[in-house]
C-alpha cells in the first residue's frame, strides 16, 4: 500500500479514503474479513456499463475500459468522518492489514 499524498499547494478534505488492493488478493474477501471485525467498507469504483440499470445499448464507450474494470475489482473505500479517533483510524488501519495478510 501507499501513502495517500497531496501537494504543497493543495489542501485535502479527505471525505473518503480509498486503497487499492494488488493481485491476488480478492476485494470481497479484504471487504468481508474487515466487516468480521465490524470494520464496514464499500466498492471504490463502479462501472455504469457493469450495472444492471444501464443495460447494453444505453451507454457508449470510446474504447476498452479495463482500467475502469480493474478499479472497481480491486478499490474499497475505508470508513473515514469527521468525528472519527486516531483510535478508531489505528483500528481501521489494523484490521486492514490483518485482512490482507490473511
Amino acid at each position: 500500500m501507499r501513502r495517500a499524498s497531496e501537494p504543497t499547494w493543495a489542501k485535502s478534505n479527505w471525505q473518503s479514503y480509498t486503497v487499492r488492493l494488488d493481485a491476488p488478493l480478492s476485494q470481497r474477501q479484504v471487504m468481508q474479513r474487515m466487516l468480521d471485525e465490524g470494520v464496514s467498507t464499500r466498492r471504490g469504483v463502479m462501472n455504469v456499463h457493469r450495472e444492471p440499470a444501464y443495460p447494453p445499448g444505453t451507454w457508449r464507450q470510446a474504447g476498452a475500459l479495463t482500467q475502469s474494470e480493474q478499479a472497481q475489482d480491486t478499490a474499497i473505500v475505508l470508513p473515514l468522518y469527521h468525528q472519527m479517533t486516531t483510535d478508531e483510524q489505528d483500528r481501521v488501519v489494523a484490521a486492514l492489514r490483518r485482512a490482507v495478510s490473511r
